[in-house]
């Protein structure tokens, strides 16, 4: 500080301007070096010169600029890069530890994904297992759908014999009202009811207008309408009472292999689940890191801000005073 101290040896034996400015308070600027963790790809940061980490050798920098003709903005741009090589290896750290967070979202709810579905198979397999119904029951309903599809077989063939002449039309004729309610599901989505209705009443209406023009021939119109009304009603319950006997013995065949699926799909649920939360300590410990080195970040950010505050107040000051020297004092502070 043996320059400082010069100036201010000449302006004690000058007497004060009349606008005298102030001098500043000093600024503590705190001078640490930036803890990384060990990652890969990291290089070591670069040692900040000495001129830059003591504060004293500093502010002789800010007088000299001051007192001189020369530019701050040169040695501005100097003190930014050192400070931007220090940071260099902690905007790496960020940009690997971003980049792995990434990749472990993505592994996160692939695995949160594939536990949802299983545990959706696991909710279905168990509402089966539960919801079989009695053979008893299964029977039955194939009993009687068998018989109302027969009855209904009867009265189109009766119908249509005078008309066409061929069992084969007639039968062909009540499969088809039969198919339609056969392949529709049991329980309707509520969003597609609609379009269920219209599945399963499409086809046997089209079959009960079939009739009724075949009926018209030989019949009276309140027989032939009396006869589609009741073709509407049988064919759709046949098709169901079918279908549900049908399905009634596949899942009673189910059960049987229902047990050891559930098993095993809970397993698999359970180690999911183990895989998850391993994903989540190691997305917390990333995070915990992200967070210090971003901490980490902005604090070099600010001892930078502050380096620079302090050398330009230093370099405002002496460059207040520099206008008001006169040349002997030039001489004698110069020389």
């Amino acid at each position: 500080m043996l320059f400082l101290n010069q100036l201010r040896a000449v302006f004690r034996s000058t007497p004060p301007a009349p606008h005298s400015v102030p001098l500043t308070t000093p600024v503590q600027v705190p001078m640490t070096t930036p803890i990384l963790p060990a990652l890969s790809g990291q290089e070591p940061a670069e040692a900040l010169p000495a001129w830059l980490t003591d504060e004293e050798t500093l502010r002789d920098e800010g007088v000299l600029y001051g007192m001189s003709d020369a530019d701050p903005d040169d040695k501005l741009a100097v003190i930014r890069a050192y400070i931007a090589r220090q940071t260099t290896p902690i905007s790496q750290a960020i940009n690997q530890l971003r980049t792995q967070l990434t990749e472990l979202n993505e592994q996160l709810a692939q695995q949160e994904n594939r536990q949802r579905d299983e545990q959706h198979r696991i909710d279905t397999l168990y509402k089966q297992h539960l919801t079989a119904p009695n053979p008893a029951r299964s029977v039955l309903a194939l009993a009687l759908g068998v018989g109302t599809g027969t009855g209904a077989f009867f009265l189109i063939d009766q119908t249509t014999q005078p008309v066409y002449g061929s069992v084969f039309i007639s039968l062909g004729v009540c499969l088809a009202g039969i198919a339609g309610p056969f392949s529709q599901p049991a329980e309707p989505d509520r969003e597609r009811f609609v379009g269920w209705l219209l599945n399963t009443l499409g086809l046997p209406l089209i079959v009960a207008g079939f009739v009724l023009t075949a009926a018209l021939s030989t019949q009276s119109v309140g027989q032939a309408v009396l006869l589609s009304v009741v073709l509407l009603a049988l064919l759709p319950t046949a098709g169901r009472l079918i279908a549900n006997g049908l399905r009634g013995f596949s899942l009673r065949a189910s059960r049987h292999t229902s047990l050891p699926l559930i098993d095993s799909l809970t397993q698999q649920v359970a180690v999911c689940q183990q895989e998850i939360n391993a994903l989540r300590a190691q997305k917390a410990q990333l995070t915990t890191l992200l967070n210090q080195q971003e901490t980490e970040l902005t604090r070099h950010n600010a001892q930078c801000d502050a380096l620079i505050q302090l050398f330009l107040s230093e370099f405002t000051l002496a460059r207040s005073l520099h206008n008001r020297l006169t040349e002997a004092q030039r001489t004698v502070l110069f020389s």
